[in-house]
């Protein structure tokens, strides 16, 4: 396979900005959350379940994903996913019930499956390979800008006109530019011709490869310890330590420059451990500070220990994403929607058991899935192998 020669600004622009286009539905439902359920009147674990909702569609539409990339061009399918992104938001904010909350945010797990994976995809194959980690930090860099400056336009705009009017105001503009600017930046080609891989010997190659299996379990796990962070880590602080609402943004702001720093800081970092070591270490680490700080009564220490959790998360992403894209170079699209859907799967496992241990053993039971990450450290240390180190 040829590579790929340097690309221009505004195509590394345009996939930034659709990676970030899903940031806002969760910005809402994490500041937001004890708002959305007393305005559906629902407990705020069946609130939180509308995470679930987006991560369990996103899982079935990984699945026709994982064929759709096979056969047609990722750039079509991710300007299909970011119109489904501005269809949900624009549900969103004319949801008038807990159920029709519900199907909007389905939309946005079909959205999510379509643009993620297409996304990572076309990193691969349109820019070099000594340039994919910087690029992959980038979109979780960009998230965790969308986090830093959203966080309080979000409790703004709820404050004055009521915490839906963020649909429209906040999530809708996200999705409509990066719609626009996928259409004009990223080329028609950039993958391989649709259709001359058959769906069977696709499957057959990818499943056949240990590796490439050992890093989308991985991917299950480590999500599945990480997800409740996003979904209920402000909800804990507001809780447990009586921080107001307007106040509040103030965790995410601490919580996206720490993502935003481990991010950047992984991206150099694949260069210098490489991707692999990187992965097992970040995971490690990553299950030892889930433990931590849901588990320390402290204020400011759980605080600190969620930050550190956010430098490394974001490491543990870069080099993660990094290593499956890098699998099967030939069938990319395929490996990363299969990867999206091991996102979702452990998402949904997350946000539906943390649901549970919440309702069962309060916030200091959620903790105890910090124990699926240090797993994943140990697959990725014996099973995983980065094709790209010599």
């Amino acid at each position: 396979m040829t590579e790929p020669k340097p690309v221009g600004r505004p195509i590394v622009l345009a996939l930034v900005l659709s990676r970030v286009a899903a940031q806002p539905h969760g910005l809402i439902t994490g500041l937001l959350l004890i708002e959305i359920a007393e305005t559906f009147n629902v407990p705020i674990g069946v609130a939180g379940q509308l995470s679930t909702a987006v991560f369990t569609v996103s899982v079935l539409m990984g699945v026709a994903m994982s064929f759709l990339a096979l056969k047609y061009s990722y750039r079509s399918l991710m300007l299909v996913g970011l119109s489904f992104y501005a269809a949900a938001f624009l549900g969103g904010y004319l949801a008038q019930d807990f159920t029709s909350m519900l199907v909007a945010f389905a939309l946005i797990g079909v959205a999510t499956s379509m643009v993620n994976p297409m996304a990572s995809a076309l990193v691969g194959n349109l820019l070099p390979q000594d340039e994919r980690a910087r690029i992959i930090s980038w979109f979780f860099a960009g998230m965790a800008i969308c986090v830093l400056f959203g966080s309080p336009c979000i409790t703004f705009i709820a404050g004055l006109w009521g915490w839906k009017t963020n649909f429209l105001y906040f999530a809708l503009p996200f999705s409509l530019a990066a719609l626009l600017l996928v259409y004009v930046a990223v080329p028609r080609t950039g993958q391989s011709e649709p259709g001359q891989t058959s769906l069977v010997s696709g499957f057959r190659e990818i499943l056949a490869n240990r590796s490439a299996v050992s890093c989308i379990l991985c991917t299950v796990l480590t999500e599945a310890a990480w997800t409740i962070t996003p979904v209920f880590g402000v909800t804990y602080m507001r809780q447990i330590t009586g921080l107001p609402l307007s106040l509040s943004w103030l965790i995410l702001v601490g919580t996206s420059i720490s993502f935003m720093t481990g991010s950047l800081v992984g991206g150099r970092l694949v260069g210098r451990l490489g991707r692999k070591r990187l992965a097992v270490y970040s995971s490690f680490l990553l299950g030892l500070l889930m433990v931590a700080y849901l588990n320390v009564p402290v204020p400011l220490v759980s605080a600190a220990l969620l930050f550190m959790g956010c430098v490394v998360s974001s490491m543990r992403y870069t080099a993660s994403e990094s290593l499956t894209l890098e699998q099967v170079p030939a069938l990319r699209g395929s490996v990363m929607s299969l990867n999206a859907i091991a996102l979702s799967l452990g998402a949904t496992a997350g946000t539906g058991l943390g649901g549970f241990l919440l309702i069962s053993y309060g916030y200091g039971g959620l903790g105890a899935l910090g124990l699926l990450s240090l797993t994943a450290s140990l697959l990725y240390s014996v099973f995983a192998v980065d094709p790209a180190t010599p």
